[in-house]
């Protein structure tokens, strides 16, 4: 069943399990981006027979309003929302490469609400600058190997 969660002028478009059974645990399902719609939809179903699944898609995607509100606070506070929405004590988070930190996060700051987190392909908690300027180096390096060696194989044959 769709439904529009409201945060502030904000619709959140979610989705949950008709069929839903009180003594089945609840999951959300966060997936990646930011910017990209309910990409953990395919997952759903085989998910339903155990647990009751909540799925939403992110400000600025799908039916769920655009206002330019798209970094990670405001998304676990859309996540919150939609707890309250759906009146759900606890349940599990399962967060797919964004959305993996977004549930993460949202653990860190909610612990008394989170069973526990499905972590799936998620960027890690890092500096972004510290791992860009070392691919950078490495990349000039393996560039100029790679360009002594043609040059050395090969010659003008290239």
């Amino acid at each position: 069943m769709e439904h529009f969660v409201i945060n502030g002028t904000t619709q959140i478009w979610t989705h949950i399990d008709e069929y839903q059974n009180k003594d089945k645990p609840f999951l959300l399902m966060c997936g990646g981006g930011p910017g990209i719609n309910d990409g953990l939809s395919g997952c759903a179903p085989f998910l339903n027979n155990h647990l009751n699944t909540i799925r939403f898609n992110q400000r600025g995607c799908g039916s769920s309003t655009a206002d330019g509100k798209y970094d990670i606070i405001t998304t676990i506070d859309d996540i919150e929302t939609i707890r309250k929405f759906y009146n759900v004590e606890k349940r599990f988070l399962l967060g797919h490469s964004w959305g993996a930190n977004v549930t993460l996060f949202y653990a860190l700051k909610y612990p008394q609400f989170c069973k526990g987190i499905v972590y799936l392909c998620g960027i890690g908690v890092q500096n972004n600058d510290d791992w860009n300027t070392e691919f950078k180096k490495n990349a000039e390096i393996e560039t100029d190997l790679l360009e002594k060696e043609i040059t050395k194989g090969y010659g003008n044959k290239l």
